[in-house]
């Protein structure tokens, strides 16, 4: 989670916004956590940090909407 936190406080253009990916490692364990939802029990830790990976992913979601609707306007 802290490399949205970091990437957010650097200042960053609408281009960087629009692509931005999360990190390997994030990626990872968000599809650790999505397959052992599926597939096993998540703890009430992992289901919380599974709903902060969905928070944080819409808000990039919406912030490379915004981004782009700020580059298509220049």
């Amino acid at each position: 989670m802290t490399a949205y936190l970091d990437f957010i406080a650097a200042g960053v253009t609408p281009e960087q916004i629009i692509v931005f990916k999360p990190t390997p490692k994030a990626q990872e364990r968000l599809e650790e956590l999505l397959w052992k939802s599926k597939n096993a029990a998540l703890t009430s830790q992992e289901e919380q940090e599974l709903n902060h990976f969905r928070e944080m992913e819409h808000l990039v979601r919406m912030a490379k909407a915004r981004a782009r609707q700020h580059v298509q306007n220049r």
